[in-house]
């Protein structure tokens, strides 16, 4: 199986139709042409840009059922189990970012499948997520020194265009909120630049004021290049000079406050600036290998069957079984 249809899989959420067509079995697990379906919109959206024609991507698609059934089976052999009551907050935290448990309800309907099925395949989702995590990463550590190594042999990885480093307040608030809502969300941002201008620490407000995740870490978004903000944010920020606040500023998400801490121009990111970012990087790609290995031990004593002609033909096909 190629690497990208197996981190395809461990980011895959798959939606389970009740009524539909078993086309794949491997072991004792049976999946549809909905979850053949989904799965190839996911190789789609991985590999887009690129040429693939139809027939690869369906092999990439069997791929990836494959491999998440392959990975499914290990952690519950492993002792894990589902945490449902987890499985449910993810699916009510989805619901509110849908606008809300009716939104989701309809885009389910429209679907053909039901919120318990979406509350299961969920949990499935945690569970190989969790066995992975460990289980087959458990002992890969990735020390400063593998980091410079690294860092020192691909140095145009780190290069970096002009950038302002920011600090960012953000009120949130839907654009189909009431004008009272937008109206106090405007005022509680205003007062945070009051604030600030005032001489209070820019960090400490964010943490109080902010309504989003960066609210947590003082506001900070770190260094940002020129395209990374929202269109109507940009020119306001980028016109700033290193210590200024911006006035409030509108978005689709709500009213937001910048700092600039600090402007650069084009260079190379020092280690100490991208080092844990670094770990991080090559600790995944560290565990995505032990994944794919553990796949494909997995896959040699598998059985794994097509139910359908065009299953059959891609398992058939190099990288099928």
């Amino acid at each position: 199986m190629q690497r990208f249809a197996l981190h395809a899989v461990l980011i895959f959420l798959a939606n389970f139709a009740g009524a539909a067509t078993p086309v794949l079995r491997v072991n004792r697990t049976t999946m549809t042409d909905v979850e053949l379906d989904l799965a190839r919109q996911a190789v789609q959206a991985m590999t887009r840009g690129t040429q693939i024609d139809e027939a690869t991507i369906l092999r990439h698609a069997v791929d990836q059922l494959v491999a998440r059934a392959l990975l499914l089976q290990a952690a519950q052999a492993a002792g894990l189990k589902v945490d449902t009551a987890a499985a449910e907050q993810a699916v009510r935290t989805q619901a509110a970012q849908m606008g809300g448990e009716e939104q989701l309800a309809r885009s389910l309907a429209e679907s053909k499948l039901d919120r318990a099925t979406l509350v299961r395949i969920e949990g499935e989702r945690q569970l190989i997520a969790r066995y992975v995590e460990k289980v087959l990463a458990a002992g890969v550590e990735i020390s400063d020194d593998d980091a410079r190594l690294y860092y020192e042999a691909f140095p145009a990885e780190f290069k970096h265009p002009p950038q302002v480093k920011l600090r960012m307040v953000l009120v949130e608030v839907s654009p189909q909120a009431s004008a009272e809502a937008v109206a106090a969300a405007r005022a509680k941002a205003e007062a945070a630049v009051a604030r600030v201008r005032k001489g209070e620490d820019f960090g400490a407000v964010a943490r109080e004021v902010s309504t989003d995740a960066t609210g947590q870490r003082g506001g900070e978004l770190g260094w940002v290049r020129a395209g990374m903000l929202l269109p109507e944010l940009e020119p306001a920020v980028w016109a700033l000079q290193a210590g200024e606040v911006s006035d409030v500023l509108r978005s689709p998400n709500g009213f937001h406050v910048f700092q600039v801490e600090a402007r650069r121009g084009e260079g190379v990111s020092p280690f100490e600036e991208v080092r844990d970012r670094l770990k991080a990087f090559l600790r995944q790609r560290a565990a995505q290998e032990g994944v794919q290995a553990k796949v494909d031990e997995l896959r040699g004593t598998a059985t794994i069957e097509g139910l359908t002609p065009e299953v059959k033909q891609a398992l058939a096909r190099p990288g099928g079984s």
